[in-house]
């Protein structure tokens, strides 16, 4: 990714606030929650060779995708 689409992603998402991104209301906090943590556990050696795509459905139409491999 070039720095320019992080720093478009990073304002346009900024400019959204965390409140109207989907997901899971917190109720302890009321509030949708800014991280959610991704195990995906420790890859084994055959594992680290294979790719890994992670897709992220945003809304509106945008898809964030990351890759590795």
């Amino acid at each position: 990714m070039a720095p320019s689409q992080f720093y478009y992603w990073r304002r346009r998402l900024s400019a959204v606030g965390v409140e109207g991104l989907p997901g899971e209301v917190d109720p302890e906090v009321g509030k949708t929650p800014a991280f959610v943590e991704l195990d995906l556990g420790r890859p084994t050696a055959a594992q680290k060779a294979l790719p890994l795509e992670i897709r992220l459905d945003l809304g509106g139409g945008c898809t964030l995708s990351i890759r590795r491999g």
